[in-house]
C-alpha cells in the first residue's frame, strides 16, 4: 500500500473521464473496454471504482455528457443536428433520453433559453444514486487466502436468480459424491450489477468439492488466486452481498489499496434454506496487488 495510491485512483478516473468527453465531442460513445483501459484497471474493478468515485455508472456519464454537448445545437441548428452530436441513432431516441433525464422535450428546450440553461447546469453533475440498505458488516481486514480448486457452472442473468445455476452443480456433484462431497459454496461475479442490465450479468456458481467429480461434463474447473486479500464478513440476506462488496471497494479507494485484476470471490457459509435470513453469513474477498 502506498500513501499516494488514492491520488492514482483519482488520476485514473480523470483519464477515463477525459476519454469519455473527447469521444462524446465527436458524437460517439466510447467502448467501455477502452475507457477501462484508459484508467489502467480491469473492467470489473473499473466499473465499481468509477461508480463509487463519481457517483454514477460509466453509461450514465456517457449519457449525461452526450446530452450536455447536444443542448447548444437545439436552438441554433435544430433537433437533427443535436441528435447527431449526441450520438443517438434517431431523433426519437434522443428525445426520449432528454425527457427521461431532464423532464423536458427537445422542442421545449430549443425555444426556452432559461430552461436550456437550467438543463445544462443540471447535466454538469451526476444524479446521486440511491444507496441500498444492507445488513451491517463485520470488521474489514487483510487476510491471507490459500488457493483452492472449485468446480463451477456459469449463470447468465439476474444475480437475484442464481438458484438454477447452483441446482445444476449441486445435482451433478451430489449424484457422484453424495452430499458430503460438497465442502463449501462459492460464487464469482463477473459484473457490477449496478452498471449492467440484469440479463447481461455473468456469475460462476461454484462449490469446493472434497474431491474432483469423475464426470465433470458441463462443469468448469476454476483455480482461485491466493495471497493477501481485503476481507469482510457480510451478515444477512445474500441478495445484499453485492451492495456490501461496495464497502470493500470504498475501503480500497480511501486507503489507497492496490488490487489485482482478479474477480471478487464470495464464500456462502450456509445454504439460505437452512438458516434464518438474519443468521446468514458470507465472506467477501478482494485480492491485493503486491506494491
Amino acid at each position: 500500500m502506498q500513501p499516494n495510491q488514492l491520488v492514482r485512483y483519482a488520476e485514473r478516473i480523470e483519464k477515463a473521464l477525459g476519454l469519455i468527453e473527447a469521444a462524446c465531442r465527436e458524437g460517439e460513445a466510447p467502448a467501455l473496454a477502452d475507457v477501462a483501459s484508459a484508467a489502467a484497471l480491469s473492467e470489473y474493478h473499473f466499473h465499481r471504482i468509477y461508480r463509487l468515485m463519481t457517483g454514477e455508472t460509466v453509461q450514465k456519464t456517457i449519457e449525461r455528457v452526450r446530452l450536455g454537448g447536444a443542448l447548444p445545437l437545439l436552438a441554433s441548428e435544430g433537433i437533427m443536428a443535436a441528435t447527431g452530436q449526441s450520438g443517438y441513432s434517431t431523433s426519437q431516441s434522443f428525445a426520449r433520453a432528454m425527457k427521461a433525464r431532464l423532464g423536458a422535450a427537445p422542442s421545449t428546450l430549443a425555444s426556452d433559453a432559461s430552461a436550456r440553461e437550467a438543463a445544462s447546469e443540471s447535466l454538469r453533475f451526476p444524479v446521486p444514486a440511491d444507496k441500498a440498505k444492507t445488513a451491517p458488516a463485520l470488521a474489514i481486514e487483510i487476510v491471507d487466502f490459500a488457493p483452492i480448486q472449485l468446480v463451477a457452472v456459469r449463470n447468465v442473468g439476474d444475480y437475484a436468480e442464481l438458484n438454477s445455476g447452483y441446482d445444476i452443480i449441486f445435482e451433478q456433484v451430489i449424484d457422484q459424491l453424495g452430499e458430503e462431497g460438497i465442502s463449501a459454496i462459492y460464487g464469482i461475479p463477473h459484473h457490477d450489477p449496478a452498471a449492467f442490465l440484469a440479463d447481461e450479468l455473468v456469475f460462476d456458481c461454484a462449490i469446493e468439492p472434497t474431491q474432483m467429480p469423475g464426470d465433470a461434463s458441463g462443469l468448469s474447473v476454476i483455480q482461485t488466486p491466493g495471497g493477501a486479500c481485503l476481507h469482510m464478513v457480510h451478515k444477512g440476506d445474500y441478495d445484499g452481498i453485492h451492495e456490501a462488496t461496495d464497502r470493500l471497494y470504498e475501503t480500497a479507494i480511501i486507503h489507497g489499496i492496490s488490487l489485482t485484476d482478479d474477480l471478487p470471490l464470495l464464500h456462502y457459509r450456509t445454504p439460505p434454506e437452512v438458516m434464518p435470513v438474519e443468521e446468514l453469513r458470507s465472506d467477501i474477498y478482494l485480492f491485493l496487488a503486491q506494491d
